[in-house]
């Protein structure tokens, strides 16, 4: 089963690659590959793609809370908070990107401003 999985992940990779090179102005295209890439564990290379996402479509919340997971899972606390904001100031809706505010709060210690947060965050 492990090696199927570990086939099906390359897979996706490299159709998630020729997604970007088939259309590079497609902002999902380098924000799905980041997703597969961050998923294998290549954060350096998912950051890139998220980055390169925000490149073509800087107001793409799903790419900005994507690659505050990414900094989050490299220890990257302060700019992981920062890119959770950028994707509330861009949909303050976004549920997601409140839960992971809220998480990354937690984990700088800055637990009243991550409960004020909470409090403050859209109803599931």
């Amino acid at each position: 089963m492990r090696r199927k999985t570990k086939w099906l992940t390359s897979r996706f990779r490299v159709i998630g690659s020729k997604a970007v090179e088939a259309d590079p102005e497609f902002a999902e295209g380098p924000n799905g590959l980041g997703t597969i890439l961050h998923e294998q564990g290549h954060l350096d290379e998912a950051l890139a793609s998220y980055r390169q996402a925000l490149a073509i479509h800087p107001d793409y919340p799903e790419a900005s809370n994507n690659l505050g997971l990414a900094l989050y899972d490299q220890g990257l606390l302060d700019e992981a908070a920062a890119s959770c904001r950028d994707a509330l100031a861009r949909r303050s809706d976004y549920a997601e990107a409140h839960s992971n505010y809220v998480f990354v709060l937690s984990k700088q210690g800055r637990l009243e401003e991550a409960a004020s947060k909470c409090r403050a965050a859209p109803p599931v």
